[in-house]
Parts: C-alpha cells; sequence; structure tokens
C-alpha cells in the first residue's frame, strides 16, 4: 500500500515543507496518501541548483552516467509492484496495464543506459568542389545545460520516462514539474485552455520558470 504522504525531492534530498496535494483513489474516490507541494521559492532553488550542476554533469564520463541510469533500471525492478498500485490508484488504471507502463519505465531508462556509451559525432567530407580541397568537418553531441520539462497531464511514471533517460544519458541536469491530473481536466473542462483555473496557472508557472532557467544559464 501507499505510504500516508511523499515528499518531494530537490538536489536528491526529499524535502516536505506540507501535505497540500492530495492523491484520490479513482476506484474509491478517498484519499489514499498526501504529497508535498512546492512553492515558488523552491521552484526557485530548484532552477539554481540545476544550473549550478551544469559543470558537474557535463563532466561526468559515460561509464558514470550510465551507471546512473542502471541504477534507476535496479531500483524501479525491484518497486516494480508499488509503481504498479501507484498506477492503479492515482490513475485508475488496470493492474495489467499498470505493470506494463512500469515494464516500459525500466526499457525506456535500460536503453538509455545502453546508449549513453554510445554517444557519438561524425567526421565530414567537405570537399565537394576545387574550392573545398582538403576540407572536412565534425560534430559531436554535447550537453547544453538544464533542462525544464512541464507535464501538464500525467501519469506518474510514464511521462517521466523519455526526457529523464535521455536527459540523464546525455549529462543534462533535469528538472521536473508536474501538474495535478484532475485538477487540470476540470479547469480544462471549465474555461478552456485560454482559462485562469489550476491548469493555466501551471502552464504560466512552468513558462516563467523557463525563462528564468534561460536568463540564469546565460
Amino acid at each position: 500500500m501507499l505510504r500516508e504522504s511523499y515528499p518531494y525531492y530537490l538536489a536528491n534530498t526529499p524535502e516536505a515543507p506540507n501535505c497540500d496535494l492530495e492523491v484520490v483513489d479513482k476506484y474509491t474516490g478517498e484519499v489514499a496518501t498526501r504529497v508535498a507541494l512546492a512553492d515558488a521559492a523552491a521552484i526557485d532553488r530548484a532552477i539554481g541548483l540545476a544550473v549550478a550542476a551544469t559543470g558537474p554533469m557535463r563532466e561526468l564520463a559515460a561509464f558514470e552516467r550510465q551507471a546512473v541510469l542502471q541504477h534507476c533500471v535496479a531500483r524501479f525492478s525491484e518497486r516494480a509492484d508499488e509503481l504498479a498500485l501507484a498506477l492503479c490508484i492515482e490513475a485508475g488504471k488496470p493492474i495489467r496495464d499498470a505493470r506494463g507502463e512500469v515494464t516500459r519505465l525500466v526499457d525506456t531508462f535500460r536503453i538509455a543506459a545502453e546508449e549513453s556509451v554510445r554517444i557519438t559525432g561524425e567526421v565530414l567530407p567537405l570537399d565537394i568542389s576545387p574550392r573545398a580541397r582538403g576540407y572536412s568537418g565534425m560534430w559531436k553531441r554535447v550537453p547544453i545545460g538544464p533542462l525544464l520539462v512541464h507535464l501538464a497531464v500525467q501519469l506518474p511514471a510514464q511521462p517521466r520516462r523519455p526526457q529523464g533517460g535521455a536527459g540523464s544519458g546525455g549529462g543534462v541536469p533535469l528538472r521536473v514539474e508536474a501538474g495535478q491530473p484532475d485538477a487540470h481536466r476540470r479547469a480544462d473542462h471549465r474555461r478552456g485552455p485560454g482559462g485562469d483555473g489550476p491548469a493555466s496557472r501551471r502552464v504560466l508557472r512552468a513558462s516563467v520558470s523557463a525563462q528564468r532557467c534561460r536568463a540564469l544559464y546565460h
């Protein structure tokens, strides 16, 4: 079963300043657990810490990035039943489908771990005319800096998969900001895409955060 409450994680540290977000069991309609919500100050801290992590993340060797992702694969596998149950309760998914989602979560991070040591570049011949005799070019992929991921309507495990795997595998600091699925659906139903309900406020906050992130990074 789920714990009574859960923290959010900031720079690998669990923080529980409140228990404001109620997670409702979609079958019983009762509150199944509570989760801490980050305020604006915590979001600013997260952005600053993500920027500060740019250098250390960039310096990680390929085998070190792979080890991080392999650790995720191991922990997801160990807690597969717990994650599937969380999907059932929070998102109302049938247990068979929830287990399938967790399997895909593990697969995504496993593939990212495999590819993290194969991030290559290419040497290109440029001598396509007499003017370019003896010329060649090359390119390689490099970490560019913090990645802001805003998940407006999401299931607990799935939408984090591509961003989390790709971000960690590529040496990019990752910050995930997720909305509450029910709140977004209610806001969209009541007010439409341009409304000023919880969904719109969360999207606006994400946009402002992205602007702050760009300002800090550049």
